[in-house]
C-alpha cells in the first residue's frame, strides 16, 4: 500500500484543499485507472455478450365497425379500452398460439401508448405499438399477430355483432357489382361478335364487287350481240321491204296490163276479127290475170315476213332496252349501293367500337371503382385497424454500445475514486478505527 507522504496538516475545520484531493488522486491513480479501465470493459462484454433487439412499430387506431344509412363509418371501440387492453398483457398467451410459439416460453411485451393529435400527425384516435424482438421479422410478426389477436377478441363481443350483420351486407353488395361486372363482359363479348359479323359483311360485299363487274360484262356482252342481231334484222327487214316495193310496183304495172285488155276484150269492137287472134288475146288476158294474182300472193306473203321482221326487230329493241336497263342498275348497285351498304356497315362498326371502348370502358370503370370502394369498406370492418405495415429498425435498438460503454465506464470511475478516497481515509485513521475506545472515569 502506498504510504502517505509529509504533508501539513490542514487547520481544524478547514478540510482538504484541491492540492491535497489531487495529490490523492495521483498517489491512488493506478486504483482509479483500474476502476474506469474496468468499468470500459465491462461495458465492452455486456454490448458483446447481450443478445441485440430490434424494435417493432406500428401505428393502429380503432376500426370501423359499421356504416349508418348516410354511409357514414362508426367506430365502437374506444382508445382508452385498446390501450388498457394492451397494457394488461391479454394478448398472451393466444399471441404465442397465433405465432406457432409455446405459450409457456413466449411472452413478448407490446407497449401501447396514445398518440395525442397535433398537426403533423393524424393522432386524436392513433395507438402507436411497440415491441423488442432479437429478430426484427418476429418484431413486425409480433405487432401483426397482436392486431389480429385483438380482432378475435373484440368480434367475439356482442357489441361488435354489428360487423358481422354489415359484412354480409358488403359482401352482398360486392356480389352484385361482380355480377354487374360480368354482364358488362358479356356485353363486351357479344359487340365483338357483331364487329365481326359485320366485318365479314363488309367482305361479303366487297366480294360482290366482282360479281357485279362480270355480270355488267356479261350484259354488255349480251346488248352487243342483241346489237349485233338487230343490225342483222334490219337489213333484212330493209331487203324485205324492198322486195315489196319491187313487187308492188310490178304488181302495179301488171295490173294496168290487164285491166287494158280487160278493157279491150270488154269491147267487142276492138276484137280481132280473125279468131285466132281473138283466141291468142284471150290467153294473153288469162296468163295477166294469172301473173296480177301470183304477184299479189307474192306482195302478200312478203308483206307477212316484212311484219314478222318488224316485230323481231322491235322484240329485238326492247331486249336491248331491258339490257341498257339491267347494266345501268348494276352500274348503280355497284357504283353507288355497294359504297353505301358499306358505308352504312362501317358505321355499324363504328358504333359497336365506340359502344364497347367508350360507354361499356366507362361502366366497367365505374363498377370497378365501386367494387374496389366496396371492398375497402368490407377490409376496413374491424375493430382494430392497422396503418400502414409493421416496421422494425433497420439496427439493434438494445443494447447501447457506446451508452453502455460510457455508463460503465463513469461507474468504474466513480468507483476507483471513491475507492482512492476510502483507502486513503483508513490510511489514514487505521489505527484510531482500530485502537480500543477509552472509558470515562
Amino acid at each position: 500500500m502506498p504510504t502517505p507522504v509529509d504533508t501539513v496538516p490542514p487547520p481544524d475545520g478547514s478540510g482538504l484543499g484541491l492540492h491535497q484531493l489531487l495529490n490523492i488522486l495521483w498517489r491512488w491513480r493506478w486504483l482509479v485507472l483500474l476502476g474506469a479501465g474496468g468499468g470500459a470493459a465491462a461495458g465492452v462484454v455486456y454490448g458483446w455478450v447481450v443478445t441485440p433487439l430490434y424494435r417493432g412499430h406500428l401505428t393502429v387506431e380503432p376500426g370501423i365497425t359499421f356504416y349508418n344509412q348516410a354511409g357514414i363509418p362508426e367506430r365502437e371501440w374506444e382508445v382508452q379500452d385498446i390501450v388498457q387492453w394492451y397494457r394488461r398483457g391479454d394478448y398472451n398467451p393466444e399471441l404465442a398460439r397465433e405465432l406457432d410459439r409455446d405459450p409457456a416460453r413466449f411472452r413478448p411485451i407490446i407497449r401501447a401508448s396514445f398518440i395525442p393529435r397535433s398537426p403533423q400527425s393524424r393522432g386524436g384516435r392513433t395507438i402507436s405499438l411497440t415491441t423488442l424482438s432479437a429478430d426484427p421479422d418476429e418484431a413486425r410478426a409480433i405487432l401483426a399477430g397482436s392486431v389480429r389477436v385483438f380482432n378475435r377478441f373484440a368480434e367475439a363481443d356482442s357489441v361488435t355483432a354489428n360487423i358481422a350483420l354489415m359484412r354480409a351486407r358488403v359482401r352482398a353488395n360486392i356480389a352484385r357489382e361482380q355480377a354487374k361486372i360480368e354482364q358488362v363482359e358479356t356485353e363486351r363479348s357479344r359487340l365483338d361478335l357483331q364487329i365481326e359479323a359485320t366485318r365479314a359483311d363488309i367482305a361479303k360485299t366487297e366480294a360482290e364487287r366482282s360479281i357485279y363487274a362480270q355480270k355488267i360484262a356479261e350484259l354488255e356482252a349480251s346488248r352487243a350481240a342483241a346489237e349485233s342481231t338487230l343490225e342483222l334484222y334490219e337489213s333484212v327487214l330493209d331487203a324485205v321491204s324492198g322486195d315489196v316495193a319491187h313487187l308492188k310496183e310490178r304488181l302495179d304495172t301488171w295490173e294496168a296490163q290487164a285491166d287494158a285488155i280487160v278493157r279491150e276484150m270488154g269491147d267487142g269492137r276492138t276484137l280481132p276479127a280473125d279468131p285466132t287472134a281473138t283466141l291468142l288475146l284471150r290467153s294473153e288476158s288469162a296468163q295477166l290475170v294469172g301473173t296480177v294474182g301470183e304477184l299479189r300472193l307474192g306482195l302478200l306473203d312478203q308483206n307477212e315476213r316484212k311484219v314478222r321482221w318488224r316485230e323481231r326487230t322491235q322484240e329485238l329493241h326492247k331486249t336491248i332496252a331491258g339490257l341498257d336497263a339491267q347494266i345501268a342498275q348494276a352500274r348503280f348497285d355497284l357504283e353507288q349501293e355497294l359504297p353505301r351498304r358499306i358505308l352504312e356497315l362501317g358505321q355499324k362498326i363504328t358504333e359497336f367500337e365506340l359502344k364497347r371502348d367508350r360507354d361499356l370502358a366507362r361502366e366497367e370503370l365505374d363498377r370497378r371503382e365501386e367494387l374496389g370502394m366496396m371492398r375497402a369498406r368490407l377490409a376496413a370492418l374491424t375493430p382494430l385497424q392497422a396503418i400502414g405495415e409493421p416496421s422494425s429498425s433497420a439496427r439493434p435498438v438494445r443494447p447501447r454500445k457506446r451508452r453502455a460503454i460510457l455508463i460503465l465506464f463513469g461507474l468504474g470511475l466513480a468507483g476507483g475514486l471513491a475507492g482512492a478516497y476510502v483507502l486513503e481515509y483508513l490510511s489514514e485513521n487505521w489505527r484510531r478505527i482500530t485502537q480500543p475506545a477509552h472509558r470515562a472515569g
